[in-house]
């Protein structure tokens, strides 16, 4: 039987160049993806401040691109975090730096899981609410 190793005997990992150079790439490619979805947080609050300062009729627009631009910004400051830290662990050869990028890829990937789910969950109400309406009638004529 195997045991689990404790808290002193921790598993060793070690890399080759295909897997330096892979995480590398992934690291520029997670901070490509973060200025985009930088850009894209930026986007979706100008267009919500733009319709606020203006008194627009479209308040759902408004309160959508700004619900949506403050959502985002955790994951992208997570995926930006996990980008230097994981491109400085490299480099430096720091593996806390790599403990560190790598948590920062998890709380992203949690964040997304749970927007998923809910979206999901959201989507079922929406479609159970109109299959209901249909059923009974409700609605245009």
């Amino acid at each position: 039987m195997m045991n689990k190793p404790t808290e002193q005997e921790s598993p060793q990992l070690f890399l080759n160049e295909i897997g330096l150079k892979a995480l590398k790439q992934t690291a520029g490619w997670a901070r490509v993806l973060a200025l985009a979805g930088l850009f894209l947080i930026g986007g979706m609050a100008w267009i919500g401040i733009k319709n606020l300062t203006e008194k627009s009729d479209n308040t759902i627009l408004m309160m959508a691109c700004l619900l949506f631009a403050i959502l985002l910004c955790l994951p992208v400051i997570w995926l930006f975090q996990y980008a230097y830290r994981l491109r400085k662990g490299i480099c430096n050869n720091e593996s806390d730096k790599l403990n560190q990028a790598f948590l920062s890829l998890a709380s992203c990937f949690k964040w997304f899981s749970l927007f998923a789910g809910l979206a999901v969950i959201i989507y079922i109400i929406f479609i159970s609410v109109a299959g209901m309406a249909s059923l009974l009638g409700w609605g245009a004529h």
